[in-house]
């Protein structure tokens, strides 16, 4: 992933989770939330009520609806049915049964409510039937619109969800004493009406919250997982010849298996009739519980890896440095290359190394993805000559792991001048382009090797009655990989430590929000 990217993943996704908490605590603190409106003391005059609603004598419209005139658009590759007009209309009254203060036995409901925390099924009014034109009347004379011509077309529609006579509610309002009406508490547009128990909407507008909370820790999870850096190369290697240590998140994997079930969970309460609270739903608390998870498996990752990097640390720190004169067993040496011959000219630029590596990947449509395969690895010598004060030595690279200078290049069709060095690769019938990636060593360059000695050649001494000790080749078949970092030991020790310490930065950071979440949602769920 380039740099520009990865910065723009950054930006998206810290503006994204910043965006989202922000919404998340205007709901919160917003006056008109379920949360303060059912969850702080009735002060009057706003109280609580519960009761049985009374439809007025002389309507024949059920007690309280919400009209709407819905309109079908276009979603997509299907249609929908958007609102475009609505309105709320009351003929009732109520017989209170209990409230937070004083109250006559019955109370009149004004048309200024919103049903909490779900309106009641809607149920289509057949476009030609009294009930429409009643509606349309009522409608009209109050100046909301559902005009004849406004409904005049195909895709129109008058949809309403009503509660009638008998149904036992709660209300959450304010009082007008003269009156003897229930309305919104000033500076509300609407007060509440629930069919069932309050905690219903405190349980709908916490859920609510989580939806949003759990969201911005998705965001500030693509934005952290951005800057992961890529393992070095070597890390992998090293770790063969450590002490033994876990490489993989092992049963912590079975983490994943909470999001599913958090799901299914919300399906079986949905599934679970009033007057539980929970059939409102929990979706919001299950994209955050799954976020939790994720998060709680970010932070394992890391400290894993974290891990990994020290135990990588462990054979560099504990192997001394051996001349190439007097290297045997497995060995620590710090080399420069040295070309052979002429030198090897690259694939990827003009200029002459000891020694290249390249690797040709091809990509291709695979129905309406892009997949990906390795055509070749060619090399022109799998040896590179190395010397130090002491003496010369061989590297045989055909098993090897190197963390060396990287060259990439992006090409539809392979230039010219892999054909003319006889490189000629298969070529998919749904080709798209090649990658090629190449490792070059300079000659000169300080070279930090591990590897085990696989053969010492000898030679004939100048007096020529004995073999004495010569050049020794480090790698090749039937022995571990060699291990090239082009630089000093210093540079790899101080790679691998920086290493080791952003990954527990990253765990660090990821505690932190599995915190700062899991705290958000106890408070939200003990609402």
């Amino acid at each position: 992933m380039s740099r520009v990217v990865r910065a723009l993943c950054v930006a998206v996704g810290v503006l994204a989770c910043v965006g989202l908490l922000m919404y998340a605590a205007k709901r919160y603190g917003d006056p008109a939330s379920a949360i303060r409106r059912y969850g702080e003391p009735a002060a009057a005059p706003h109280v609580f009520v519960r009761g049985t609603l009374r439809r007025a004598l002389d309507s024949e419209l059920p007690a309280m609806c919400s009209v709407v005139h819905q309109r079908q658009q276009r979603c997509g590759r299907s249609s929908c049915w958007e609102t475009h007009e609505a309105m709320t209309f009351a003929r009732a009254e109520l017989d209170v049964e209990w409230g937070s203060s004083p109250l006559p036995p019955k109370l009149t409901l004004s048309h200024e409510f919103r049903f909490e925390p779900r309106r009641p099924a809607f149920e289509v009014v057949a476009r030609d039937s009294a009930r429409a034109a009643t509606w349309k009347g009522i409608a009209q004379t109050a100046n909301l619109g559902f005009t004849e011509a406004s409904l005049a077309g195909p895709g129109d529609r008058i949809v309403e969800a009503c509660l009638d006579d008998a149904t036992r509610v709660f209300v959450e309002g304010c009082v007008s004493a003269e009156k003897g009406l229930i309305e919104p508490c000033a500076g509300l547009p609407f007060y509440g009406l629930v069919a069932g128990e309050p905690q219903a909407a405190v349980d709908d507008a916490a859920d609510e919250i989580a939806l949003f909370a759990g969201g911005a820790a998705l965001a500030l999870l693509v934005a952290v997982l951005a800057l992961v850096r890529a393992p070095n190369a070597l890390v992998s290697g090293l770790e063969d010849r450590g002490p033994p240590h876990r490489r993989n998140l092992g049963a912590a994997r079975a983490l994943l298996a909470i999001p599913p079930l958090a799901g299914l969970a919300v399906v079986l309460m949905h599934g679970v009739p009033p007057p539980s609270t929970w059939a409102t739903g929990r979706g919001g608390f299950a994209l955050a519980i799954t976020a939790l998870t994720l998060w709680t498996l970010f932070a394992l990752s890391r400290m894993l890896h974290r891990r990994r990097a020290l135990a990588a640390l462990t054979p560099v720190l504990a192997t001394p440095r051996s001349l190439l004169a007097k290297a045997s067993g497995t060995v620590e040496l710090a080399v420069r290359a040295r070309l052979r011959g002429d030198g090897v000219k690259p694939l990827i630029g003009d200029d002459v190394v000891a020694f290249s590596e390249a690797r040709i990947v091809e990509t291709y449509k695979k129905g309406k993805y892009a997949a990906r395969i390795e055509r070749l690895v060619v090399r022109e010598s799998d040896e590179l000559d190395v010397g130090d004060e002491s003496g010369d030595g061989v590297l045989r690279l055909t098993r090897s792991i190197l963390d060396v200078e990287l060259r990439k290049v992006t090409m539809v069709e392979l230039s010219p001048r892999y054909r003319e060095r006889g490189i000629v690769v298969e070529r998919h019938p749904e080709h798209l382009r090649y990658f090629v990636e190449e490792r070059v060593i300079h000659a000169g360059e300080p070279l930090y090797v591990f590897g085990d000695v696989s053969e010492i050649a000898l030679t004939s001494s100048e007096h020529g009655y004995r073999s004495v000790r010569g050049s020794p080749t480090l790698g090749g078949e039937g022995v571990a990989p060699v291990l090239v970092h082009a630089g000093q030991e210093r540079g790899l020790v101080a790679t691998l430590a920086r290493e080791a310490r952003w990954a527990n930065s990253l765990a660090v950071v990821g505690a932190c929000v599995f915190t700062a979440l899991a705290v958000a949602l106890a408070y939200l769920a003990s609402l």
